[in-house]
């Protein structure tokens, strides 16, 4: 996992923004972080179960979301899992769900600072 990667992409954001609205972009992150958070426990639960399948799908449609929301690193984590599953490489995809749970309340954390209003 890339730490030197930052939690939130500012250029997506502000894509977000500009199709969005200024006004409206905080409610949005508020939904984003309730699926997000949905979506990290279905990662970790299918990874702690060996259901690969899931856990494939999982990784896909948060890495997904993230990508539309700016949440860079978590994004980037789910895109590894994904890529992990496809490849057949089970170990190295149960090793990119440890952690996610941290990884996103982080990832939550920064985007409660950046909306704190949202």
């Amino acid at each position: 996992m890339d730490e030197d990667l930052p939690l939130l992409d500012d250029g997506a954001l502000q894509s977000l923004a500009r199709d969005t609205g200024d006004e409206i972009v905080g409610v949005l992150v508020g939904e984003f972080l309730s699926e997000a958070e949905r979506r990290v426990q279905e990662v970790a639960d299918a990874a702690h179960t060996a259901d690969f399948a899931r856990l494939g799908f999982e990784g896909h449609a948060l890495k997904s979301t993230c990508s539309t929301f700016g949440a860079a690193r978590l994004g980037v984590r789910a895109a590894d899992i994904e890529r992990a599953v496809k490849d057949g490489d089970e170990a190295r995809a149960v090793a990119g769900a440890q952690g996610i749970e941290a990884e996103f309340e982080a990832t939550a954390q920064a985007f409660r600072d950046r909306f704190p209003g949202g």
